[in-house]
């Protein structure tokens, strides 16, 4: 069994220019160091899964097999072919893996937060970590948005890749509550502007938001371990 040290975890989200078509904040462990022989499971496979695969022996898959070669298993790593709109009916063992990433998945499905922490707390061995990157739902321009009338998740269907854009995005306090309902307790969290925007309206944004509460920012960062561990 490979040990994580818990305390020296720190959050690092990184800039996805040229690997993350969307922005989308990547791998933000940092000073973890896990060895390369931890068992990984990466939920929603995307470009994310080759940066594991940079760092990781074997990093296992759990979602809709996605075209790109480039992230198709290796020799030794298995995909689980899964939708996950139904964590219900994801049957895998338990206790399997060292560490759990999940990185931009859970705003695009319509399951619970208690499901998806739930199935994670069974998938986590005692010792292992779960990452969690997941849109900010109370972030100020969604608030904005809403003030104008105007709705702010993405909702909007993409048919060439089956992506239904952003069904739903969970706020701070809703996350946590389904992380204790399911046995797992917040090892790290942080809440930054992960996504650039652009033009002078961008650069306003920013400003406004560098002097206002870290909780309105745009993308939450989580990692948690199970409850039941010092």
């Amino acid at each position: 069994m490979v040990v994580l040290s818990h305390s020296s975890v720190e959050i690092l989200p990184e800039w996805g220019v040229g690997l993350f078509p969307d922005s989308t904040g990547g791998l933000l462990v940092r000073r973890l160091k896990p060895p390369p022989s931890t068992n990984v499971l990466d939920v929603g496979p995307h470009v994310l899964t080759t940066r594991l695969r940079r760092l990781y022996d074997k990093v296992d898959s759990l979602g809709i097999n996605p075209p790109d070669e480039y992230v198709q298993p290796r020799w030794n790593e298995q995909h689980f072919e899964q939708d996950l709109s139904d964590f219900g009916s994801v049957t895998l063992p338990s206790h399997s893996y060292d560490l759990i990433v999940c990185c931009g998945v859970v705003e695009h499905i319509p399951s619970l937060p208690r499901e998806w922490m739930g199935f994670f707390g069974r998938m986590m061995r005692p010792d292992g970590l779960l990452v969690i990157e997941t849109p900010n739902g109370a972030a100020l321009k969604n608030r904005l948005m809403m003030l104008a009338g105007v709705q702010p998740y993405h909702c909007k269907e993409r048919p060439e890749n089956g992506d239904k854009g952003h069904i739903r995005e969970w706020t701070k306090r809703e996350i946590l509550e389904a992380a204790r309902d399911s046995g797992l307790r917040l090892v790290r969290y942080l809440c930054v502007n992960d996504i650039v925007h652009p033009g002078l309206a961008g650069r306003i944004y920013r400003w406004v938001q560098a002097v206002l509460p870290a909780g309105l920012r745009d993308d939450m960062y989580f990692v948690f371990g199970r409850a039941d561990l010092p």
